[in-house]
C-alpha cells in the first residue's frame, strides 16, 4: 500500500468543510422551513431561501481573499457558512418582515 502524503493546511480545511457540508445543508433546509412557517400569511413575500456555502466558495473566501488579519481558525471564523434571504416585493415590507421574523443568531 502506498504511503499517504500529509494534507496541506488548505486541503485539510477543505476536507473538514466538505465533511461538515451535509450538516450545513440540513441546517439551511431546517432554517428555511422554520422561517417560512413563521412568516406564513404575510403579504408581499416573493421568496424565502437558505443555502450552505459551497465548498469552492468557502475555500476561495478563506484562502484567496485578502483578509487582515488572515483567518486563524476559518472553520469557526467564517460566519456565512449558512445564509438566508427573505425577498419582499415592496420596501415597506422589509420592516414588517424584520419585526415578524424569528431572531436567528
Amino acid at each position: 500500500m502506498p504511503e499517504r502524503l500529509p494534507l496541506s493546511p488548505r486541503d485539510e480545511v477543505e476536507a473538514i468543510y466538505r465533511a461538515r457540508l451535509p450538516v450545513l445543508e440540513a441546517l439551511a433546509a431546517n432554517l428555511e422551513l422554520e422561517v417560512q412557517n413563521h412568516l406564513n400569511g404575510l403579504p408581499h413575500i416573493d421568496r424565502i431561501s437558505f443555502r450552505a456555502k459551497a465548498s469552492t466558495s468557502y475555500i476561495a473566501k478563506v484562502y484567496e481573499r485578502r483578509v487582515d488579519p488572515p483567518y486563524s481558525a476559518p472553520l469557526l471564523e467564517v460566519e456565512d457558512q449558512v445564509a438566508g434571504r427573505v425577498t419582499v416585493f415592496f420596501l415597506d415590507d422589509v420592516d414588517v418582515v424584520r419585526e415578524t421574523a424569528p431572531p436567528l443568531r
